[in-house]
């Protein structure tokens, strides 16, 4: 039987040792990151509150704060295959009825149509899921595809990519 060295761990807790190491490294350049930039890449900046910047990730995650809904652009495509004619222009018209009180109630910012059917519309809402639910609602739901991005404040956005990118490349972090 070989015996070990006390003072040299063996190659599981050195490869644990390391993992560790790099996951301390790896959170204290997140909090760095953190603490420097805005913590909301999707917020606009027009009639919101002033976000205070934060300490640590810990500090940001445990905040009480009300955020301002995302915004999404939301694009449908007819799906292939016949659309059932006898009931067209009822659902047509339920489906204007929809947007109109999407419209109406703030939850669609704007939307439009493509000349070769289907069309866009930038939407607010909780979160993905909650949209999902918005627009199973809409009357011609099962006759589209629907494709849905997280849309973010371009300025905000960009800001944070900037940051992002010098604290990567080693350059000065703002304070």
């Amino acid at each position: 039987m070989g015996t070990t060295n006390p003072s040299k761990p063996a190659p599981a807790e050195r490869f644990q040792r390391v993992q560790e190491l790099r996951s301390a490294r790896e959170a204290a350049r997140l909090d760095r990151f953190l603490a420097d930039s805005d913590p909301l890449l999707i917020a606009p900046r027009n009639d919101e509150p002033e976000i205070c910047p934060v300490v640590s990730l810990r500090q940001w995650a445990g905040r009480r704060q009300v955020l301002p809904k995302p915004k999404f652009l939301v694009t449908c495509r007819p799906i292939p295959g016949p659309v059932p004619l006898e009931r067209s222009v009822d659902v047509l018209r339920a489906a204007m009825d929809w947007i109109e009180a999407r419209l109406a109630d703030g939850s669609m910012e704007s939307t439009y149509l493509f000349p070769d059917c289907g069309g866009i519309a930038i939407m607010e809402a909780d979160s993905r899921g909650a949209l999902m639910r918005l627009l199973s609602g809409h009357p011609a739901y099962p006759f589209y595809t629907w494709d849905i991005q997280v849309l973010a404040d371009w300025r905000t956005g960009l800001e944070n990519v900037m940051r992002c990118f010098e604290i990567l490349h080693g350059g000065p972090v703002e304070t």
